[in-house]
């Protein structure tokens, strides 16, 4: 059986409203940030540079979580995360094609998106232990291993990403830029909540505002 991309499929099927403005613009932060901090580590001249973007992607991880029970439905844990049976079904049918078609996060991509900021998590904590006067030994190595594997996570998502989005017929990196995927009538959410998003946006300049004045 030949497998019908959404765009084949032209009668039932629209762009509609998946990801919402919050989501969106935490995702683009994120990566921002953590470019940032990666491209600034060990670099004595830079450490303040690399202390704020580290601190921030903290506050949007914190501000994610939140997000989870808040927000909107596909940013909802409750409707992205599945138990180990759904993850492994789902990890089983891959090579052969969809086990059911996912609006939003997968159980794989759900579970990779906690274990991802989770981990950011665990740099953000380390990478405060290793500035503090009684930091233990190895605090700045653990730090910087955590950094790497940041980074390994950042490779995964991406190639899964391209996976997908070749699975699926779709440009999925293109879906999170603009919010919309291909669907059916009612399975879009109703709002981007674009007020929520500039609200974050203004947290954030605000504390590089905060962070910058303070090095004067």
């Amino acid at each position: 059986m030949t497998k019908t991309t959404p765009a084949a499929v032209p009668s039932p099927w629209a762009r509609v409203l998946v990801w919402d403005a919050p989501t969106r613009l935490c995702h683009g932060l994120l990566t921002a940030c953590l470019a940032g901090a990666y491209a600034t580590a060990d670099r004595d001249e830079w450490q303040p540079v690399h202390e704020t973007l580290g601190d921030t992607t903290i506050g949007l991880v914190l501000f994610r979580f939140f997000w989870g029970f808040a927000g909107t439905r596909y940013a909802r844990f409750a409707t992205a995360m599945a138990g180990p049976a759904a993850i492994a079904h789902h990890l089983a049918h891959l090579p052969c094609g969809w086990s059911r078609r996912y609006t939003g996060h997968s159980p794989v991509s759900a579970a990779l998106a906690l274990l991802f900021w989770l981990l950011i998590l665990a740099l953000g904590m380390t990478g405060w232990s290793a500035q503090a006067d009684t930091a233990p030994d190895g605090m700045a190595r653990l730090h910087a291993g955590l950094g790497h594997a940041v980074l390994g996570a950042i490779g995964l998502h991406a190639a899964a990403v391209v996976f997908s989005s070749w699975r699926a017929g779709e440009n999925l990196p293109l879906a999170m830029a603009t919010g919309t995927q291909w669907g059916r009538p009612g399975e879009g959410i109703e709002s981007a909540r674009t007020g929520v998003a500039w609200l974050v946006l203004a947290a954030v300049a605000g504390f590089w505002c905060y962070r910058w004045s303070s090095l004067g």
